[in-house]
């Protein structure tokens, strides 16, 4: 397997969420804070929406990105989406992060902007050092040996061998 380390341009792309994120988060408080944080950073409604994954799929090619971190919901809702919409744009997965801006600062900060947006900073930049750090991650092709089979998964299976 090939494991390398090189992150030359990373993009961070805020969501607004519809009206979720920036009641509470200022946005462009936040973009100016990461401003030589990142190679790019761009703000939109919703990365979701098919215009926003146009949007993503154009500024990783436009702008030459080796990594991403989109900042909005959670992984668990959006991360295949964005993993996949990054990964046909040339991102290689492993270098795409989410950041939950939705649940870690807009639910819990209501009425207090300037912590969210702090706070926001803060994920943000964790986020880009994340992905900084994430190790490229190629797909491994193997031969099968079908001359035996397993059945079962309980230790006797897990560790029979082959002579």
């Amino acid at each position: 397997m090939s494991i390398t380390r090189t992150v030359g341009r990373v993009g961070v792309f805020l969501c607004e969420c519809g009206e979720e994120i920036a009641p509470v988060v200022d946005l462009d408080k936040l973009a100016k804070k990461l401003e030589g944080s990142a190679a790019c950073v761009r703000s939109t409604r919703l990365w979701c929406s098919g215009a926003g994954r146009r949007l993503l799929a154009g500024a990783i090619e436009r702008e030459g990105l080796d990594a991403v971190v989109v900042a909005g919901c959670s992984e668990r809702m959006l991360g295949p989406l964005m993993h996949r919409t990054a990964s046909e744009a040339g991102v290689n997965p492993n270098r795409v992060v989410l950041v939950n801006l939705k649940e870690h600062c807009a639910s819990v900060h209501r009425g207090k902007r300037a912590a969210a947006t702090v706070k926001a900073a803060r994920l943000v930049r964790s986020g880009i050092q994340k992905v900084v750090r994430a190790e490229r991650l190629e797909a491994v092709v193997s031969e099968v040996d079908r001359s035996a089979a397993v059945i079962g998964g309980g230790i006797s299976g897990l560790s029979a061998v082959s002579y």
